[in-house]
């Protein structure tokens, strides 16, 4: 157990000096999925239990980061470090339709070869245009960079591209303000008749 301070009142380190000590460790939930394993103690001894690390995430960097409460209320140096996460995959799924223009595309994101998160969009080059539909990240993967790795993804991959969302939930509205390029328009989808013709041909 161990309390979470993401963002804002997160007393850290400025992330470029926070020492990496070892690697991200997983544990499978008996509901499914898995979920994140905090460490033991931190890299001065002390033990972390209920209320004494506070958690963190630098999204640039996608490495969590861990502030021991022991060695902060000491003002000990190194109070925080991070772990290197495993590896994260994202893969474009193809099915049928994929090769219509405008038509959905799905890319999926695995943890350890396990799925989980995906996100839907459409794209059509010869109007310049892309839809970002839905994102589903898995409960127990959340906050940890994922999403927004997921949309640098398709982003990255065509940037010459004005970018628009399906409606958004008002509590994803920042989000969607910050990871979205100047130009995009969160909430504000537009669709070409070609998006809408894909539509016709895949159903």
């Amino acid at each position: 157990m161990s309390e979470r301070g993401f963002g804002v009142g997160r007393a850290c380190d400025p992330v470029d000096e926070v020492p990496v000590v070892g690697r991200m460790r997983y544990a499978p939930n008996s509901g499914g999925g898995y979920a994140e394993v905090t460490p033991p103690r931190c890299p001065a001894g002390h033990v972390l239990g209920l209320g004494r690390v506070l958690l963190g995430q630098h999204y640039g960097a996608r490495r969590r980061l861990y502030t021991c409460v022991t060695c902060q209320s000491t003002g000990a140096s190194g109070a925080s470090w991070s772990v290197a996460d495993q590896p994260v995959i994202v893969t474009e799924r193809f099915r049928p339709g994929d090769a219509v223009e405008g038509a959905v595309v799905t890319l999926e994101l695995h943890v350890h070869g396990v799925l989980v998160g995906d996100l839907d969009y459409r794209l059509c080059m010869p109007c310049r245009l892309g839809v970002i539909e839905h994102m589903r990240i898995a409960a127990d993967h959340r906050r940890r960079g994922l999403g927004t790795q997921l949309v640098r993804t398709v982003l990255d991959r065509h940037a010459a591209v004005a970018w628009t969302t399906s409606p958004v939930a008002p509590g994803a509205a920042q989000f969607w303000e910050v990871v979205l390029p100047a130009s995009g328009r969160p909430g504000d989808a537009r669709y070409c008749a070609h998006m809408r013709a894909a539509d016709d041909q895949t159903s």
